[in-house]
Parts: structure tokens; C-alpha cells; sequence
């Protein structure tokens, strides 16, 4: 006896489709306003292709479930005027969530280009290194908070955090962790 496929779907001419449906409070959070995720998986019944699909349209199912919670917090955050503190272990999250996806990305970047745009890559980031050792050394805050600031902005918000913008000491830390 097969296995059971959750969130399957049959169209009126036999073709399988991917769909979950979205709460009604994660609604108004969701990058594009919809109230489910539906994908075809192009087939009449399940192959090893089809499954391919359905774990990539799972996956996003679920990364757009994360992400509108996220920012449903975020707003709740924003409308009762709280700010989250930042401890050591925040921190250490933030940072390492951070070191993670910037490799992943680049990872990422590696691989879709050309040998000659790697190597370009990998020089570009040989060239930076120095600098931001030469920001730190010179405890040049304008500096980094200019290169590391909007990407610290980015990664509160992607993982729902918000720091008291009077704490310029919380921000400091993280992009001299940044850094």
C-alpha cells in the first residue's frame, strides 16, 4: 500500500495540483495577498518529478508561512510600540542567521556563474577584507554602518526583531559583530 501525499488536489481533467490553504490572520502578511498555495504538478498521477514539485511548492508553502508570521509580529510589535532587547544570545542568533545566509547566497552565487565570474567573486571578496579590518581598527562606525547598516535593517525585519532606535548601543554591537 503507497504512501498518502497530503495536499493534493485533482483538477476537472484529471491533472494533480499542490494546495494548502493560508489562516485568514496570516492573510494580510503574505508578500502577494492570496488565501492559498496552489501548484500544478503537471501530471495524472505521482512520479519521482511530481514529488519534486510538491516538496518545492511544500517548501515555499512553508517559507511564506514563516515569513507573513514574521511580519505579523513585526506589525504587533510596531502598533503596541515594543522593541525587542538585545541579549547575548539574540546576538549570537542574529549573527550567526546572518554569517548563514551571506554563504548560502554567495554559495548560491558561486554556482550560477562562470568560472571567470567566480574567480572575480572570490578576488572581490580578498579586496574587502582588508577594509573592513581597516574600519574596525580605526573604529570608523560611519564606515561600517554605511556598508553593514542596510543589511542589518534587512535581517531584523526578515527574522522580526526591532530594536529601539534610541539604543544606539544595541545597534552598534550587532554591526560591530557584523562587521
Amino acid at each position: 500500500m503507497g504512501k498518502r501525499v497530503r495536499y493534493l488536489g485533482e483538477d476537472e481533467h484529471g491533472r494533480i495540483f499542490y494546495q494548502r490553504n493560508f489562516t485568514e490572520a496570516l492573510r494580510p502578511f503574505l508578500n502577494e495577498p492570496r488565501s492559498k498555495h496552489k501548484v500544478s504538478l503537471g501530471v495524472r498521477s505521482l512520479n519521482a518529478s511530481a514529488m519534486r514539485v510538491w516538496e518545492a511548492a511544500n517548501r515555499q508553502f512553508e517559507t511564506d508561512v514563516r515569513a507573513a508570521m514574521v511580519a505579523k509580529q513585526l506589525h504587533e510589535k510596531k502598533t503596541a510600540g515594543k522593541f525587542d532587547r538585545l541579549s547575548d544570545d539574540l546576538l549570537k542568533f542574529l549573527v550567526d542567521t546572518f554569517e548563514r545566509d551571506w554563504l548560502l547566497r554567495l554559495d548560491a552565487a558561486l554556482k550560477a556563474q562562470t568560472d571567470d565570474r567566480v574567480d572575480r567573486l572570490k578576488a572581490g571578496i580578498k579586496w574587502m577584507m582588508p577594509e573592513y579590518l581597516g574600519w574596525r581598527a580605526e573604529n570608523d562606525r560611519e564606515a561600517i554602518e554605511e556598508h553593514w547598516g542596510p543589511q542589518l535593517d534587512a535581517l531584523l525585519e526578515e527574522e522580526g526583531y526591532r530594536l529601539d532606535p534610541n539604543d544606539e548601543d544595541a545597534r552598534d554591537r550587532l554591526l560591530w559583530a557584523l562587521n
